[in-house]
């Protein structure tokens, strides 16, 4: 089978070459530009350092309006210094008259108390008077007379306190007892504690209670009060049962 070619047909086939090369050409353009190899170099960049900028000045300060200004004070009256002075007050020196004081405090309250050897109400130390001293017909407490004498009255130890009991409490005590005329105690103190409230408490309460004295007599017989003084010791025993 034969084929002929026509002018028209040359001419057809002579552009699509030119094509064909033109498009040949433009891929080597842009692959050459595309090759870092020959890429142009980018110029070299150079750092410039610049000077620090001033601060800013700050702002002016805000003005005010003036305040309007008060108005003077009225002058006050004009005082002037009174021409009477108060002269500093005068504190009189009192001088108390001496006053006599005897070497020994009296016991008594009498008027009149002298040495004098005549008789009179004093407390001296001279003749015949009724005052506390030791004169020949005093009827003081100066010598003679007996003192109380106990008659009855116990403490056992079956009044033994059940609170001291229970407690194991014991100890020794010194009471005074104020005995009158009829030779009962009318007032228990105790002077030295036992260490134990409930011991000194009952001890004081069984001597007014029990406790009868023979009373004390003066120089003339009379019978007087009297004060005695009197231990007592409360000993504890703790008892142990024996198993029989």
């Amino acid at each position: 089978m034969a084929f002929h070619s026509t002018r028209s047909d040359r001419a057809k086939a002579a552009i699509l070459t030119l094509l064909l090369q033109g498009g040949l050409f433009y891929a080597l353009l842009i692959g050459l530009a595309g090759d870092p190899a020959v890429r142009t170099p980018e110029p070299a960049m150079v750092a410039i350092t610049l000077p620090d900028l001033p601060a800013p000045p700050p702002p002016p300060p805000a003005r005010r309006a003036p305040r309007p200004q008060g108005a003077a004070a009225p002058p006050n009256r004009v005082a002037k210094a009174t021409p009477i002075v108060i002269p500093p007050p005068v504190i009189p020196v009192i001088v108390l008259p001496p006053v006599v004081a005897a070497p020994v405090a009296g016991l008594a309250a009498d008027s009149d108390a002298g040495a004098a050897p005549v008789a009179g109400p004093g407390s001296g130390g001279g003749g015949a008077g009724s005052g506390t001293g030791v004169g020949a017909d005093g009827d003081g407490d100066g010598g003679g007379g007996t003192h109380a004498r106990w008659l009855k009255g116990r403490i056992s130890s079956g009044d033994y306190p059940r609170a001291a009991v229970e407690a194991g409490l014991g100890g020794q005590l010194v009471a005074r007892y104020t005995i009158g005329a009829n030779g009962r105690v009318l007032r228990c103190d105790v002077v030295e504690s036992s260490g134990s409230a409930v011991l000194d408490e009952t001890t004081c309460a069984l001597v007014v209670k029990r406790f009868r004295y023979r009373p004390a007599r003066d120089a003339a017989g009379r019978a007087v009060g009297d004060v005695v003084y009197e231990d007592h010791n409360w000993v504890f025993e703790r008892r142990v049962e024996r198993e029989e």
